[in-house]
């Protein structure tokens, strides 16, 4: 693998990790969501009706209390009638973890692959000259990169409005640590995506494009530029977690593999 040795391989993806943990606890930095870090887990609750909002991770639990720490953790939730999503990791702990929230009612719903580059090594020549992209600084554009992120959701679930209010709470302007761009193509939106500053790395997230503008440049072009952007930064390293679909697409542009992490799902009856 380009620009990476052997020997850094563990200790990349817990960069990739520690960057997702950084990302999810930014959240709690908005009023609407509370946030729980203990020695077991960490957890945000919500009283947003998404699991998005609602989540644990970092999870270092003991197996011989599994099941009674795992009831301790989701009942929160539980008892608002909220939904959670719970992220394993290469760090959590026990590493069967997720066979026992199956076991307690949650279901297995994403499987995401932890990948990295090094700016230096992704291919910008893949840069789509046809595909604009715009720093989101404005209530209207963030409107617009809302819409779009919520609306690739085919059951309509995602809450357009909240996030948007949290997203704006969190701040557009140039030194804030979550960074949004916007994607045109023929001065129409096409695709969004999210870069988050980390202690360690600088993430990308929130990669998506609307059918109709896809296999045109606009998911290469949306995270070269947020690698730039990170590279500005003085990272030299840069980490996304892709869908089982887009792992070729980034390895394309010169990322590498290390690991995964998967997604445990709980929706109230």
């Amino acid at each position: 693998m380009k620009y990476f040795e052997p020997d850094e391989y563990a200790a990349i993806a817990l960069a990739i990790e520690q960057n997702d943990t950084e990302f999810c606890l930014h959240w709690a930095n908005c009023p609407e969501v509370s946030l729980t870090q203990e020695d077991r887990w960490y957890r945000l609750v919500s009283d947003i009706d998404h699991p998005y909002f609602n989540s644990i991770f970092v999870a270092n639990l003991a197996d011989e209390k599994l099941a009674e720490e795992i009831e301790a953790a989701v009942g929160p939730f539980r008892e608002r009638n909220l939904p959670v999503t719970w992220w394993v990791g290469p760090t959590t702990r026990p590493t069967n973890l997720g066979e026992a929230l199956v076991q307690h009612g949650l279901r297995h719903t994403t499987r995401e692959t932890l990948m990295a580059a090094r700016p230096y090594g992704v291919d910008f020549e893949l840069l789509s000259l046809d595909v604009e992209i715009l720093l989101v600084r404005s209530a209207p554009q963030l409107r617009t990169w809302v819409e779009i992120m919520t609306g690739l959701f085919s059951d309509n679930s995602f809450p357009q409005e909240p996030w948007r209010k949290i997203l704006l709470k969190a701040g557009l302007h140039e030194d804030a640590k979550l960074q949004h761009v916007l994607a045109l193509v023929d001065g129409e939106p096409a695709g969004v995506g999210s870069a988050y500053f980390g202690s360690n790395a600088g993430g990308i997230y929130n990669i998506s494009v609307l059918p109709a503008y896809r296999r045109r440049g606009v998911a290469s072009s949306l995270t070269l530029t947020l690698t730039s952007l990170i590279e500005e930064q003085g990272y030299d390293l840069v980490t996304l977690c892709a869908s089982e679909q887009a792992v070729s697409l980034y390895k394309r542009l010169g990322f590498g593999k290390f690991g995964e992490v998967n997604c445990f799902t709980r929706i109230p009856g």
